[in-house]
């Protein structure tokens, strides 16, 4: 099992950075973790109805980190092929 974090709109995340920094050293602790929270934190205008779902712009801009996090944590080598949009 290997972790990384889902995504936060900017002013939520500094509203809970603090907290979320205090579970990101417990998790570390516990179990691999792949990312750092800060690389999840994106601008509001990413952000489709909620601040859980991500527009267009913002699942491509995930994607393309969680897929950076994923080959520097050395899990599997991606192939440039495997860079695509996200429809």
């Amino acid at each position: 099992m290997i972790l990384s974090y889902p995504s936060y709109e900017e002013a939520s995340f500094a509203a809970s950075a603090e907290l979320i920094r205090t579970l990101e050293g417990i998790l570390r602790e516990q179990i691999p973790v792949i990312s750092r929270p800060e690389t999840y934190c994106f601008p509001r205008d990413w952000f489709y109805d909620t601040v859980y779902h991500l527009n267009k712009e913002g699942r491509q801009q995930r994607t393309e980190a969680l897929l950076g996090d994923i080959e520097q944590a050395g899990l599997f080598p991606l192939s440039p092929y495997a860079r695509t949009s996200v429809p």
